[in-house]
């Protein structure tokens, strides 16, 4: 088929093996046109065929304010290309191999089928990985018979860290002169784990003995590909009596699907009061995350279902004792009584005091106001039977009268699941005239909280949580 005029002048030459039959010798083959010829000859060489093209390229004058401007300038000038078309020996079933994105640290695995079309065996070998290649071919090359296919060849991708990774191999027999050229490509992505909230702090609240109360944490997968998390515990926590960590996340481990959010049920379920918080951190363990990720879990639990606890961080009572100091004799408190009994008739031990709740008011700011707060726990557990509560600060009968302390309301009912605050305020003497001298004393005084009503163990007494007050007088 004749060529089209622009294309320019067009000539081939074809070379086949002796017994490649058809044309041959000096026989010429032209188009109608006579612009296409192809001499042939029989030549003991392989089947090759030899092109050169002329290819005229058209110049116009853009410039408006030069003559002709809008015309095509001549003479055209020309481009010679020269291509040579040989037969296919080895072949292969693709011309790029890609992995797309994967995980890093991860492996995938992909076949390659390599051909040889010729009549002779091929010796295969490969070459063009460098050393340090994040591809990499799991079976050995063999020759492949004629006409026939290689065993399929596993390559395997493994990226070490973010980036895209290409790299060609160069498949050859080099018994027959003949090479197949494969490109490799593949990204290593690091995993994208968030979650909600993102800080990871997780506060349960307030728990009844043999009670629970629970939370939810979300997993964002922002990968394109499934991701794979563990909980891993990074302290050692108090454990229950039973020896069992008073927290539970399910599942604890998981596959979370590209975009896709997965739930965390956490339940706190203590069965022993301490003054304490229960508390523990896991890790959430990601193979190669960018970002690591902490849980950090805290809960308190309480023997009646009525409590009073401070509420900054320098007054409540778990900060006035370290924990190292926690009871050695703890026991249920359904066995407590007895075993205050025991320690004091056998030991000669006396029980353990429980830490006060502290409130100081600031010496620069006495009009401070500090707070507690009482509450009401809602009972999950059916066996537990639970009501409303009420409480009532006893005050010191001398401090009563000084009146330098004060607190509103100082009693009232709770009913379950909810919360009262008690704020609390100090009102020194004010002094006139202290002509320079800043002379004072510190004024203490304890009050009780009583708290009634309520669940609470059998056997149990009444409760009374102790406030120490204090606050700077001039004299």
């Amino acid at each position: 088929e004749d060529l089209p005029e622009y294309v320019g002048a067009v000539s081939y030459s074809t070379a086949v093996g002796g017994d490649g039959g058809g044309l041959g010798g000096d026989q010429l083959v032209q188009s109608p046109g006579g612009r296409l010829v192809a001499p042939l000859n029989d030549a003991k060489e392989p089947w090759s065929r030899h092109a050169k093209w002329r290819v005229p390229c058209f110049v116009r004058e853009d410039d408006p304010s030069s003559e002709g401007a809008g015309s095509i300038m001549s003479p055209p000038m020309f481009a010679e290309l020269r291509t040579v078309t040989i037969d296919r020996v080895l072949a292969c079933d693709t011309t790029t191999l890609d992995f797309g994105e994967l995980a890093v640290g991860e492996t995938e695995k992909r076949t390659l089928r390599i051909r040889n079309l010729g009549s002779t065996p091929a010796v295969l070998e490969f070459d063009g990985l460098s050393a340090t290649s994040t591809f990499s071919f799991l079976n050995a090359m063999r020759t492949i018979p004629p006409n026939a296919s290689h065993p399929p060849i596993v390559v395997q991708f493994s990226p070490t860290g973010q980036g895209v990774r290409q790299e060609t191999v160069t498949f050859k027999a080099g018994n027959l002169g003949r090479t197949v050229r494969i490109a490799l490509r593949g990204e290593g992505v690091s995993p994208v784990l968030s979650l909600s909230p993102a800080d990871g702090v997780i506060d349960l609240g307030h728990a009844l003995e043999h009670d629970e109360t629970s939370s939810i944490v979300t997993l964002h997968n922002s990968s394109v590909f499934p991701l794979r998390y563990t909980l891993e515990p990074l302290d050692d926590v108090h454990t229950n009596f039973n020896n069992q960590s008073p927290f539970s996340c399910v599942p604890s481990e998981a596959d979370i699907q590209p975009g896709g959010d997965l739930e965390v049920a956490i339940k706190f379920q203590p069965d022993h009061e301490r003054p304490w918080l229960f508390h523990q951190n896991l890790r959430v363990q990601v193979p190669n995350q960018v970002k690591e990720h902490t849980i950090f879990l805290s809960g308190r639990c309480h023997a009646r279902q009525m409590y009073a606890v401070g509420n900054d961080l320098d007054s409540d009572a778990a900060r006035q004792i370290p924990e190292s100091m926690e009871d050695p004799f703890m026991v249920p408190t359904t066995l407590r009584s007895m075993a205050i009994e025991a320690q004091q008739s056998v030991l000669g031990v006396s029980p353990a005091v429980a830490p006060e709740i502290k409130l100081t008011f600031p010496r620069d700011d006495p009009d401070a106001t500090r707070t507690i707060t009482v509450g009401c726990l809602e009972i999950v557990n059916p066996d537990l039977k639970g009501g409303p509560g009420t409480y009532e600060l006893e005050w010191d009968p001398e401090m009563a009268k000084l009146g330098y302390f004060s607190a509103t309301p100082d009693k009232g009912n709770v009913a379950p699941g909810n919360t009262v605050e008690v704020a609390f305020s100090f009102s020194p003497p004010v002094i006139e005239e202290t002509y320079g001298l800043d002379v004072g004393q510190w004024s203490r005084t304890v009050v009780k909280c009583n708290l009634k009503g309520g669940y609470a163990p059998e056997g149990s007494p009444e409760a009374a949580v102790r406030i120490l007050l204090e606050g700077y007088i001039p004299v």
